[in-house]
């Protein structure tokens, strides 16, 4: 009798030398049956490039993942060489595909704005078929990259009847110069969301929006529409004209959010509080002082009694009725002064204010800054290099009033510096004219014999000596910091600071020897825990740091040609804990800097990963705005 151990050995045998039995084949009819609605919901829930990777593991992922990424992710088609494929590619399996289509970008190309006949023909065939066959579509975008010139594929008829008789559509934009009316008359459905680029409209005054204008092309939509943009096209909200026939009595309750970007009117609050009653989201108004047709010849002061004046009247327009409250303010220092608004806002960003001392826009900052003070805060401020000479400094252009709430503050510092000529270049226009050459060096010998019998051996520099070169310690010594040293109740903080190298036509030095562009330069040692480490310091209530160093470097071959030499844009992030124990476990040790500030109270400089120190931002509103990350992208680019 074969013992058990035989048994097993033989029946191994006798299967290695038999015909594999049937049994242990894979049942097709045994096995799980892969669940796709299961899958679906996954997919919704995946990354893109694990979704495409997915789909190239099995056939049956690919339906489920084309049409997750249609109903996921907007549809951009870039030139018009794309229309008429991915007609092709939808119809290639209808039923499927079409359903899932949300969202449709279409922005032709500068390059592409002039087609031959028959290709623009083609793709506006091909566009049409789409959206007529696109049931689920909420959202279109028909965009020109030529921005002001006329392209013919907007200004189709076909297109704008196809567009209307998109039922699903809730969001609209339209960028290109085209009618609008021929658009938004054509529109069935309930617009929620509408945004117009370079488009002037029928009825505006100087090809300009008007009261009129706005009403008659939008009242279709007063009850349904809750966000409105009209960007690169002029605004004037000024009231009717005298002896006008047509009012302006549609009022659209259901608007949250507001945005025009070219103001060439003082913006009246009682008219915005007639037509716009109900705002709580973003108001973005833009405009300016020097564009403003009333001003275009007065000097600052008429401009600041003119705008003194404004404020007031909106003042007094919201002592009857105002906004309850808005999420978010975008504007220029003058709108902001001459808005005046009395409402919480729960985000103020002010665009491009000028460091200068003297500058119009730097007043009407402070003013406003002190009668309303925020506690969110995003301020985009411009310097340049003086050569030396009454350096620009932030100082008090946040006062002491604001200092007490804000708690908040994105700080972005656009920081021209213009390397000085060579000496021969500086020399060459003074030797061409000795006679006032004379002249100058006489003013400056008898100021220079002043200031040193006052003051002992004079600092200024004589005529043609070379100026102290800029340095990262002094700009930050005495131009940033005094901007924030006095903000002791801000907890979060994040500076952007952008420098703009140029170098002279007729160079010292290359450019990027520059002692200020060496100093800012990563690889070269930037030291951004020394500055983390300076602003803790400097704020004691400061809970989290941001600092983002950017540059764009050019050379100068030829007047108004710049050839860009290098760029860079880093940034750092840090949480500041307050009597930490160094060593204490308390996230990882080695990014753990210890500081110990002016009070004597001990701190550690916390460095945050790259992700942690994004949805931080993006949870506290410290974003940058559009036009700085613009400047950031180029900078990378």
């Amino acid at each position: 009798m074969l013992s058990q151990s035989s048994r097993k050995s033989n029946s191994v045998i006798a299967m290695e030398d038999s015909e594999p039995q049937e049994p242990l084949q894979p049942n097709p009819r045994n096995r799980a049956p892969l669940n796709l609605d299961v899958l679906n919901t996954i997919f919704v829930f995946t990354n893109y490039p694990d979704l495409l990777s997915l789909s190239l593991t099995c056939s049956a992922f690919r339906p489920l993942a084309i049409r997750t990424l249609l109903r996921t992710r907007p549809v951009v088609l870039k030139n018009i060489a794309t229309i008429p494929k991915f007609r092709d590619f939808i119809f290639s399996d209808g039923p499927a595909r079409t359903p899932h289509i949300i969202a449709l970008i279409v922005d032709v190309a500068h390059n592409e704005t002039t087609p031959d006949p028959e290709t623009s023909e083609r793709a506006i065939e091909a566009l049409i078929a789409i959206l007529r066959h696109a049931p689920s579509l909420k959202s279109l975008e028909l965009i020109s990259s030529a921005n002001e010139r006329p392209i013919a594929y907007l200004d189709d008829p076909r297109l704008s009847a196809a567009v209307g008789e998109v039922a699903s559509l809730r969001e609209l934009t339209i960028g290109g110069k085209t009618k609008v009316t021929d658009f938004i008359g054509a529109m069935r459905s309930p617009i929620t969301k509408l945004t117009l680029r370079f488009l002037e409209p029928a009825g505006g005054i100087d090809d300009s929006w008007s009261p009129i204008s706005l009403c008659a092309a939008l009242s279709p939509f007063a009850h349904s529409l809750e966000s409105l943009a009209i960007e690169h096209s002029n605004v004037r909200l000024a009231g009717n004209p005298p002896g006008s026939a047509v009012s302006t009595s549609a009022q659209f309750y259901a608007l949250r959010s507001l945005t025009f970007t070219n103001l060439v009117a003082v913006p009246h609050l009682a008219l915005f509080f007639k037509l716009f009653p109900n705002l709580d989201g973003t108001v973005h108004l833009t405009g300016s002082i020097y564009d403003l047709h009333d001003l275009e010849s007065e000097d600052d002061s008429e401009h600041y009694n003119f705008s003194r004046r404004a404020r007031e009247q909106n003042g007094t327009a919201q002592e009857g009725r105002c906004w309850t409250r808005l999420e978010r303010l975008i504007c220029d220092v003058w709108t902001l002064f001459v808005l005046n608004l009395q409402c919480p806002i729960g985000l103020t960003m002010i665009q491009e204010c000028p460091a200068d001392a003297d500058s119009l826009e730097r007043r009407y900052l402070v003013e406003s800054l002190r009668d309303h003070p925020p506690t969110r805060l995003n301020l985009h401020v411009t310097a340049s290099w003086n050569g030396g000479f009454d350096e620009p400094s932030l100082g008090g252009m946040i006062p002491p009033e604001a200092a007490t709430t804000l708690t908040h503050l994105t700080l972005f510092v656009e920081y021209k510096y213009n390397a000085c000529p060579s000496e021969s270049a500086r020399k060459e226009p003074l030797e061409q004219n000795r006679r006032l050459r004379g002249l100058l060096l006489n003013i400056v010998n008898k100021i220079q014999s002043v200031v040193t019998r006052v003051r002992g051996p004079s600092s200024i520099p004589t005529l043609g000596s070379e100026t102290a070169d800029t340095r990262w310690s002094d700009l930050w010594r005495d131009t940033l910091l005094p901007g924030i040293e006095h903000l002791h109740a801000l907890t979060h903080f994040r500076l952007a600071f952008h420098c703009i190298a140029r170098q002279a036509e007729d160079p010292g030095r290359p450019i990027s020897e520059e002692p200020l562009v060496e100093d800012l330069r990563p690889s070269s040692g930037f030291d951004f825990t020394a500055v983390a480490s300076a602003i803790a310091d400097a704020l004691p209530s400061l809970q989290f740091c941001f600092i983002t160093n950017s540059a764009r470097v050019v050379d100068t071959k030829f007047v108004y040609a710049f050839d860009p030499v290098e760029r860079w844009c880093e940034s750092r992030a840090w949480r500041i804990v307050p009597h930490a124990p160094f060593g204490d476990g308390i996230d990882h040790p080695e990014a753990m800097t210890p500081h110990t500030d002016t009070l004597g109270t001990r701190k550690a400089l916390v460095e945050l990963e790259d992700g942690v120190a994004e949805a931080i931002i993006e949870m506290e509103d410290l974003d940058l705005s559009i036009k700085e990350e613009a400047k950031n992208v180029a900078t990378l680019g």
